[in-house]
């Protein structure tokens, strides 16, 4: 690439991140990617958000308060700079709860004419106590990558953009139409490529823990290198919505979707206290680009309806805009003198004479200025965390009753044939142990034979997703 081109790019993602056209949120476009592979992918995610919106509305959503999920965190480095340590981790477990678990009282930013709307979504994220296998965990998962970024900006279809926008790569400045034109030939291939390696250990990332009792929250590299050694922040994370599809067969999915299930974040844009933030600062260093994404994957769309005023989020708690607070703010804003206060009278569809909510976590604003999810955002999420995401509830986490489950089998002793009792639905996982620590056998199923094993004594670990015991026992084979 000669010296113009490369200048002419810095320009251009300097303009992409002021006017953060592509910098906070892929999500729209990986969507456009899933619809690739399955044309009714778009359809299913609209009937997901629809059931759950006249859920909530016709009230048939639990108001229970103790919905606790669990969640994993992939860390997947290049270089030591990207393997964020545990606090950052920690401080954005517990930014994500905050934001989760709306509190009035707390609340210092919010206007009087949107406060009343916050709402508390009762949901709270825990780290991972037990990994798929039944192993204890820090819920912490680290995994060293020989993948620098897994932004790969294509290059050529970079090329192809700036000849078919007509741009002079000599000039100072872009128009709002070559810029608008270059976010369209980007949002294809171009930009998306290679966006969900990091989720599979065959593409140099790590693969998703069971997508339906984890949340798995993946932590990267996509920034892109405008000089030799020297990484800025492209794409801060993007999160795959729940999908309704009853006219799919049975148990079939787009290719694949269960296997990139989950939330992605660019490693400088985790936590409040990040000491890799670099130009987020002042921006996006709050820890709250976890919490918009999570918005989505619990089907919950931007602010603004993606388009102008006639475009909506199908929230009716949130105002109409035109457009993101950050478009609106373009070249305009600079965090090293931004208020919160700049951004109170912007009114993008002044049909409905209210002000843009810029307090929402579903908008392209600040995060210093971030603080709600409304009351019907906060109805829709539940509605999908009781629906499509059902399977996050974790009994064992969530139930009062807990301490009464009941892991056991017979009889003691056995010939071979082994009962596992539970008194909780849900897969068991059965692992025998012989005196020397060898595991000599493993089942999923409720009834074991172990007729091939010798006369003896062993140790069943009995796990039912991350609640085990460990009992001795006692087989005299005929």
């Amino acid at each position: 690439m000669n010296a113009k081109v490369l200048l002419f790019f810095s320009i251009l993602l300097f303009s992409f991140q002021l006017d953060a056209q592509l910098l906070p949120c892929g999500t729209p476009q990986m969507v456009k990617v899933m619809e690739q592979y399955e044309p009714d992918y778009q359809d299913a995610v609209n009937r997901a958000f629809e059931t759950a919106r006249q859920q909530y509305k016709n009230g048939f959503v639990s108001t229970r308060s103790d919905q606790k999920v669990q969640v994993v965190f992939h860390v997947v480095y290049n270089t030591p700079q990207q393997n964020i340590p545990d606090q950052v981790i920690f401080d954005q477990l517990a930014r994500l709860n905050e934001d989760f678990n709306y509190n009035p009282a707390n609340d210092f930013v919010t206007r009087p004419i949107y406060k009343d709307l916050g709402d508390n979504a009762n949901i709270e994220f825990v780290l991972a106590q037990f990994d798929p296998n039944g192993n204890p965990t820090t819920g912490i998962n680290r995994i060293q990558t020989d993948v620098p970024s897994f932004m790969q900006i294509d290059f050529g279809t970079l090329l192809q953009a700036i000849f078919d926008c007509g741009i002079d790569i000599t000039a100072d400045t872009l128009s709002q139409e070559q810029l608008d034109c270059l976010t369209d030939a980007l949002g294809g291939s171009g930009l998306t490529a290679g966006l969900d390696d990091i989720k599979s250990f065959d593409k140099g990332g790590v693969d998703a823990w069971d997508p339906t009792r984890y949340i798995n929250i993946w932590i990267g590299n996509y920034g892109i290198e405008l000089v030799p050694g020297e990484s800025e922040p492209f794409l801060l994370g993007f999160a795959y919505p729940p999908a309704d599809a009853p006219n799919w067969p049975a148990g079939t999915l787009p290719p694949n979707l269960e296997e990139v299930e989950g939330v992605v974040l660019h490693y400088q844009a985790v936590g409040p206290n990040n000491p890799t933030a670099g130009s987020l600062i002042g921006s996006n260093d709050q820890g709250r680009t976890l919490s918009h994404e999570m918005g989505h994957y619990f089907g919950l769309r931007h602010a603004w309806g993606d388009g102008p005023c006639d475009e909506d989020d199908g929230i009716d708690d949130t105002p109409p805009m035109a457009s993101s607070i950050s478009d609106q703010l373009g070249q305009n804003f600079d965090p090293t003198t931004f208020t919160c206060d700049d951004l109170g009278l912007l009114n993008s569809c002044t049909s409905d004479q209210l002000p843009d909510m810029y307090e929402n976590y579903m908008n392209y604003t600040p995060e210093s200025c971030q603080s709600i999810f409304t009351k019907e955002q906060v109805g829709l999420m539940n509605a999908m965390l009781q629906g499509p995401r059902a399977g996050l509830l974790d009994i064992f986490l969530n139930n009062t009753e807990v301490d009464d489950l009941q892991l056991s089998f017979y009889p003691n002793p056995s010939n071979g044939a082994v009962e596992i009792h539970s008194n909780f639905p849900g897969d068991v996982i059965t692992q025998v142990f012989d005196l020397n620590g060898k595991m000599v056998h493993s089942s999923t199923e409720r009834t074991l034979d172990l007729s091939a094993l010798a006369t003896g004594l062993y140790v069943l670990k009995i796990n039912q997703n991350g609640r085990v015991v460990f009992e001795k026992l006692t087989l005299h084979q005929e």
